[in-house]
């Protein structure tokens, strides 16, 4: 993955008590609420961008939890994929998934990188942010793992309608 010379220069400057972490934001219709978490010891609160799905220019709280996360490879792949894994929490998160996958409508997630100091539980400056949707998951005891991409190009057009063979029966 490569940085940009504003991240770069960022980290550089980070005093040794700032860390990269990253907050998840899962969204669909049939949860009662935004599911957000971050993967850190204790709930953070953040500013949403201008720019966010939901609650733009809000600070909500994500919700601290133990998770591993890779940012997504930089490839010629068509459709590259990022898989979260999320610890202690598939009990809780399963019928939110079950209900969800049923009703056809994609899951959204907005991840955003940003660095954090936890001395003074502050964030320092916001890095990435992504918007993926849901491609599949696998649920164990304890352990939740979710495979994320990007909308596939391939059936969006301007302005970012999706084409199925519901909306479009000639394609099929």
């Amino acid at each position: 993955m490569s940085w940009t010379l504003a991240e770069k220069e960022a980290m550089a400057r980070a005093s040794s008590s700032s860390t990269l972490k990253w907050a998840f934001e899962l969204r669909h219709s049939t949860f009662p609420s935004h599911v957000r978490l971050a993967n850190h010891d204790k709930d953070i609160d953040l500013l949403l961008e201008a720019s966010a799905p939901a609650n733009p220019n809000t600070t909500q709280t994500f919700i601290g939890t133990a998770l591993r996360f890779k940012e997504p490879d930089i490839s010629l792949q068509p459709d590259p994929t990022v898989s979260v894994e999320l610890d202690g929490v598939s009990g809780a998160l399963q019928p939110y998934l079950r209900a969800a996958i049923t009703s056809g409508e994609r899951i959204l997630l907005t991840l955003r990188g940003f660095m954090y100091d936890v001395k003074a539980e502050s964030v320092v400056q916001n890095l990435r942010l992504y918007n993926l949707e849901y491609r599949n998951h696998e649920i164990d005891m304890v352990t939740i793992s979710i495979k994320f991409g990007y909308t596939n190009p391939a059936n969006q057009a301007f302005p970012r309608v999706k084409y199925s063979a519901l909306s479009n029966p000639g394609l099929a």
